[in-house]
């Protein structure tokens, strides 16, 4: 029988695993917690625990690699990175469920610091791998767009994909001797970048941190809570220059602007989709559009349509699943191929404690929350930006 190895590779990076890291780090946590550390002994422990948490969740994505390629009929010692054709799970997603995770994971470090250092909050910076989702798990509609889509993990910050620009197909019957026709598939290599979403906190009384125990885990959650909506705009609207290059602004969506009604409309969005080979997966509202599809009414009777293209229930228009979001303008809608976009990132989120000014003279604290994000759109056309009424779509 095969043994494990010793070190996990991913991607281009090799790594100790968690059974590498823990007597290392017990050793060292009990010189820390019997008060005889020196100060290079406690970074050292800070590090150690960075370091098993991300071993911790390389193992568990390293073990769905190989229960999936068993899945497939592959060898347990099958390397995905040289078969992608028999190895191309779905991408996970980043849910609000898995920040609640990442915003623990940071609030246990915090916790862990502080301790060891015998003060209400420990300065430095904390990393945690952003807790990802499996597809099949959720269990409910996403609760946003981002969720509705898959995030790809690179281990730096640069990154690269194929996008197809064009699609001229033309197989044909040939008779013999005579030239075949050529298609155009427009492949395009894109090199990428992922950008920083960042933001900090107002100063933080060292006295309330004290006090009440909780303040750190609420601060760090809603620090968290903001990059996500801050990149869940970005994803739709980014400019692209000192942004990300949001969806709707790339050159090649398209467009629909008439239509008898919203519903009309989005089902026009849909048929274009399948008319060009996609799926349509997604309808991206705001909650405010959603609210007057669910409430609207037929002509002369006064009864609501439900029942016909709309299903409450399951939060499905036309028998395709509604992502409700606040980042998506009123008055318009978004339907898509989900398989076609996808979000970059280094898979990592870092707070940082610190006093600059004089927040120190004042016994403050500020906290900094960052991570590093970009969208990756392989086929524009895929892509369907509706305008539910008259007035053109706002940037």
């Amino acid at each position: 029988m095969a043994t494990l190895v010793a070190t996990l590779k991913i991607g281009s990076k090799t790594m100790r695993t968690t059974q590498q890291i823990l007597p290392e780090l017990r050793s060292l946590y009990a010189v820390v917690k019997a008060g005889n550390a020196t100060e290079a002994q406690v970074n050292k422990l800070r590090e150690l625990t960075t370091e098993a948490q991300s071993a911790k969740a390389a193992e568990a994505t390293e073990g769905d690699r190989i229960l999936t390629a068993l899945a497939k009929g592959a060898a347990p010692g099958f390397d995905a990175s040289d078969h992608q054709s028999a190895y191309q799970p779905e991408a996970k997603r980043l849910t609000r469920v898995g920040l609640a995770r990442t915003a623990r994971t940071l609030a246990e470090n915090l916790k862990h610091g502080a301790q060891e250092q015998k003060a209400a909050v420990s300065m430095g910076q904390y990393t945690a791998p952003i807790q990802l989702t499996e597809p099949a798990t959720m269990g409910a509609p996403p609760q946003g767009f981002v969720e509705a889509l898959g995030t790809n993990v690179f281990d730096d910050k640069f990154f690269s994909f194929l996008r197809q620009t064009t699609r001229e197909l033309n197989a044909g019957v040939v008779p013999e001797g005579q030239l075949k026709p050529t298609s155009k598939i427009g492949l395009t290599r894109v090199q990428g970048e992922t950008q920083v979403l960042a933001h900090i906190s107002e100063p933080v009384p060292e006295q309330l941190l004290a006090d009440v125990s909780s303040v750190s885990t609420v601060i760090g959650y809603e620090l968290l809570y903001g990059l996500y909506s801050a990149l869940e705009r970005q994803v739709l609207y980014g400019t692209g220059t000192d942004e990300l290059h949001g969806v709707l602004t790339q050159e090649g969506v398209q467009l629909i602007t008439t239509g008898a009604r919203p519903v009309d409309r989005i089902r026009a969005a849909l048929t274009r989709l399948q008319m060009q080979g996609y799926t349509g997966g997604i309808v991206a509202l705001n909650p405010a559009d959603w609210e007057a599809i669910e409430v609207s009414t037929s002509n002369g009777s006064g009864e609501y349509v439900l029942g016909g293209p709309v299903d409450s229930a399951a939060q499905k228009l036309w028998g395709t699943q509604v992502v409700l979001t606040t980042s998506i303008n009123v008055g318009e809608a978004v339907v898509l191929d989900p398989s076609q976009l996808g979000i970059a990132s280094t898979g990592g989120i870092n707070l940082h404690v610190g006093q600059p000014g004089d927040t120190f003279n004042r016994n403050q604290v500020v906290f900094r929350c960052e991570g590093r994000f970009e969208t990756m759109l392989k086929q524009p056309a895929a892509v369907v930006r509706v305008t539910l009424g008259d007035a053109a779509p706002a940037a």
